[in-house]
């Protein structure tokens, strides 16, 4: 498990995260009403110009619900290349590329998550790999050769139970076995510290999302329990 060295996320503000959101958002119906270069606003902060990895989620709402009921799309840039700003821009209007029938603007909810700089997982032993997972609020990458794949945090808690799961789910997203973090030399692991900000209610008010954390015990001996996820 091998990988470059990196630095963490510096928090944005809660005001900056709503930034992103609003971006998200006026780039989505800028591009389905073909308005494209209406939807550039002038930039507040410093901060948004700086190359940082960003995922956009857009979804559906339905009644009460302030969460995606059907997702319309989930994209993004874990990697940073280019300024969260344009990160968020660019990734709204791919999403918006592959949206044949929106819905109305007041059921749509856009959601933004804001990615540190990869940082290698190495240990000694597997154990230590996944413990080092803040499940909920990390991002997971593996990469092996040309094939990679990403977990974020909000698709870690609703499909997985812990962090030994979360490395599975990863392997297998990326077209290798679950057990492939443990047991191939040629897999890379990356973490990646998140931000999360959501549109909540109909007054669209954007909100920081805490994820629920969760942690299991595990037999650092047994190998084999830990690669299928058991506790």
């Amino acid at each position: 498990m091998k990988g470059a060295a990196s630095k963490g996320l510096r928090m944005l503000t809660l005001e900056e995260g709503a930034f992103l959101v609003k971006t998200a958002r006026k780039a989505f119906f800028a591009y389905i009403d073909r308005k494209l270069g209406s939807d550039i606003p002038e930039l507040s902060s410093s901060r948004l110009r700086e190359k940082i990895g960003a995922y956009v989620r857009v979804g559906i709402l339905s009644g009460k619900n302030s969460q995606h009921d059907l997702i319309l799309g989930f994209t993004g840039y874990p990697i940073p290349q280019k300024s969260v700003y344009q990160s968020v821009r660019d990734a709204s209007i791919a999403i918006a590329a592959r949206t044949s029938s929106p819905a109305p603007s007041s059921n749509v909810s856009f959601e933004v998550t804001v990615l540190s700089p990869p940082q290698p997982l190495k240990a000694t032993h597997s154990t230590d790999v996944a413990s080092a997972i803040e499940f909920g609020r990390d991002a997971v990458m593996i990469t092996s050769g040309l094939t990679k794949a990403i977990i974020l945090p909000q698709t870690a808690v609703e499909k997985c139970e812990n962090q030994v799961e979360l490395l599975a789910e990863c392997c297998m997203a990326a077209g290798l076995m679950a057990d492939a973090w443990v047991t191939s030399p040629d897999v890379f692991l990356y973490r990646f510290r998140t931000q999360i900000f959501r549109e909540e209610g109909s007054e669209r008010e954007v909100i920081e999302v805490s994820l629920p954390g969760k942690r299991v015990a595990w037999a650092e001996s047994d190998e084999s329990t830990l690669a299928r996820g058991e506790a």
